[in-house]
């Protein structure tokens, strides 16, 4: 709810389950718009919807899964490794153009460790 960005909509990545009062989220820069998002004081008034889909731990069928994902799409992955049951085996494929690139890294490596 900034003054020159209420009105802009912008595809935002949970990195981890929300812990009310807080929400954390990733917001790639890509252009004056998402860069103006990443200087937001703390405390500014947002709107939120979703998620969407079904790419919760509510999905899983089996004891197995496999999660793929690339460039700023890693941070649902975070934020999925950090919900699925404890005794669920995991195989993480992330790809970046290098390993500087690998959005939340470290997190998602200690999250399962």
């Amino acid at each position: 709810m900034a003054r020159d960005l209420w009105w802009h909509s912008h595809p935002l990545f949970s990195v981890g389950t929300a812990r009310p009062p807080f929400i954390r989220v990733t917001i790639k820069r890509l252009g004056m718009q998402s860069l103006a998002a990443t200087r937001l004081k703390p405390g500014t008034r947002a709107l939120g919807r979703g998620p969407y889909g079904v790419f919760t731990r509510h999905a899983v069928a089996a004891g197995r899964v496999v999660l793929i994902g690339a460039g700023v799409g890693i941070s649902p992955i975070r934020a999925l490794l950090e919900d699925l049951p404890e005794h669920t085996d995991v195989t993480v494929i992330l790809r970046a153009s290098s390993a500087e690139d690998l959005v939340h890294r470290a997190e998602s490596d200690a999250v399962r460790e």
